[in-house]
């Protein structure tokens, strides 16, 4: 278990899930005279790594970004960086041709030879997208003087619509559990799209259990506003949990009781654990603490890092809860810890 802890990302152990576990943006480019990724060859994404090296060759050098080789990870950790979105989910024949920067003072990272040549993105724990945004765009800004693909108009050249533009996403991992447990988190979710935001479930399972959102609109606006109205949104989301969580204030010890059946079911499915979940995270938010929720964010990375195509109607191995259901049943039966 402690393993698999250390495997899990920062932005995981965040001390806030009122509304999101973590929020990234992503920030795509292209160089001018190098055929897209989607359509290149081998001399195109040596082009490219040859670039972007000479761009990054000093930080490189002083250990300030570290570069990684996809084709030389053991096969355990491109599994781990896919499970939480450091790599794509393709083949090792794709993944072969990108190549994996960190820059560790900001931590945010660049993959080439994706979708696009350069693809920038940071993630950041809670619904901090400010954060993420800044520093993607401190990274991007380090090949502002390279000869990128733009149109007269200050667009740029993408190898999806979605992003051409400003070739910036903002994305965030909802959890809402006010919501999804006392509100309309289906209605909640459907009225997303009058505000041109796109949404799909982080499990890709049915259903709504951490779902991600992002704008779809790259092109309309700058990227200050992107992050601006993206960060509207998710307070207009934390205001309607913030009135359900005072109006069901009183419901903790109906919530413990109900949480305490579930755990003693004789195994816990998928669906189970996130009832856990956001019972958990709704009774912190109510101020009566049990677990942290630093701790419970962790949780959920473990059981990315174990499983992350759960089925919802499969049992998770003990491995990847008992410590934390033991954990809980001393708490809820008033047993002291040690």
């Amino acid at each position: 278990m402690y393993g698999e802890k250390a495997n899990i990302p920062e932005w995981f152990r965040n001390g806030d899930n009122k509304v999101s576990l973590y929020s990234s943006a992503r920030i795509v480019r292209n160089f001018r005279t190098i055929n897209f990724s989607s359509a290149g060859d081998h001399n195109s994404f040596r082009q490219v790594e040859k670039t972007t090296d000479n761009v990054l060759g000093d930080l490189i050098k002083n250990g300030t970004v570290i570069k990684y080789d996809i084709a030389a990870m053991d096969q355990s950790e491109i599994i781990r960086l896919q499970k939480f979105r450091i790599l794509p989910a393709r083949r090792n024949d794709v993944l072969t041709k990108m190549r994996l920067y960190l820059h560790r003072g900001l931590d945010a990272y660049l993959l080439i030879n994706y979708s696009d040549h350069l693809t920038f993105f940071s993630h950041y724990g809670g619904n901090e997208i400010r954060k993420s945004f800044n520093n993607c765009t401190a990274l991007a800004d380090l090949f502002r003087d390279s000869d990128l693909s733009i149109d007269e108009y200050g667009n740029y050249h993408t190898a999806s619509l979605d992003y051409f533009g400003t070739g910036l996403k903002c994305f965030s991992v909802l959890t809402i559990p006010a919501i999804r447990l006392f509100g309309d988190v289906v209605g909640l979710i459907s009225s997303l799209k009058t505000n041109r935001i796109a949404s799909k479930s982080f499990f890709s399972l049915d259903g709504f259990d951490m779902t991600i959102i992002s704008n779809i609109d790259s092109v309309s606006k700058k990227p200050d506003e992107i992050v601006s109205d993206f960060e509207k949104l998710l307070g207009e989301i934390e205001k309607i949990s913030d009135g359900l969580t005072r109006e069901n204030n009183g419901k903790s010890d109906e919530l413990k009781l109900r949480c305490s059946r579930i755990i003693n079911y004789d195994f816990l499915t998928f669906s189970n654990f996130m009832e856990i979940y956001y019972i958990l995270s709704f009774i912190r938010l109510t101020g009566q603490c049990i677990l942290s929720v630093a701790e419970l964010n962790e949780q959920v990375g473990v059981m990315i890092f174990d499983s992350p195509r759960a089925s919802i109607t499969g049992g998770l191995k003990k491995s990847v809860t008992g410590g934390m259901i033991e954990k809980l049943s001393k708490i809820l039966n008033k047993e002291e810890l040690p």
